[in-house]
């Protein structure tokens, strides 16, 4: 009966020790940063020459600041026949500052040759950085720049 007694305590203690461990983990746990977030929303309107296979890359890595990138595209007209209308239009991000777009026709070819393509763009800056005006005016240029290649 003696030897019972004496190992009561060491599961009281046990549990003691463990809550003062995850007290000190919660404790000196790195306090998760809030970013607070502009977002510059517009629809934007480009020229772009796919590639053989129907793509298009949209690369917007040299907006400093850019957080998120949101995208959705259409096809707005073919400028060289009806052959070429982006009627079946594919928006993907491989990485946070790229859009890879694929065209494809109304039978489901590739649209190879010069179009035209609406896109709805939502960009997530910092509310650090600089006014939402200005913001729309570097992402206008990197969307130029990048379908313009």
């Amino acid at each position: 009966m003696k030897a019972r007694t004496i190992l009561r305590p060491y599961p009281v203690a046990f549990l003691v020790l463990l809550a003062v461990l995850a007290a000190v983990w919660v404790a000196n746990r790195p306090a998760r940063a809030q970013t607070t977030l502009v977002d510059v929303v517009f629809v934007d309107n480009f020229a772009v020459t796919p590639n053989s296979l129907g793509y298009v890359t949209l690369d917007f890595s040299n907006v400093t600041d850019l957080v998120e990138l949101w995208a959705t595209c259409g096809g707005a007209y073919p400028q060289s026949g009806t052959s070429q209308i982006a009627s079946q239009v594919l928006t993907r991000k491989p990485n946070p500052r790229v859009l890879t777009i694929r065209m494809l026709n109304p039978t489901g070819h590739p649209v190879t040759a010069p179009v035209r393509i609406n896109c709805a763009l939502d960009f997530g800056f910092p509310a650090t950085a600089t006014s939402p005006t200005a913001l729309r005016e570097r992402v206008a240029k990197a969307a130029q720049q990048a379908s313009s290649r």
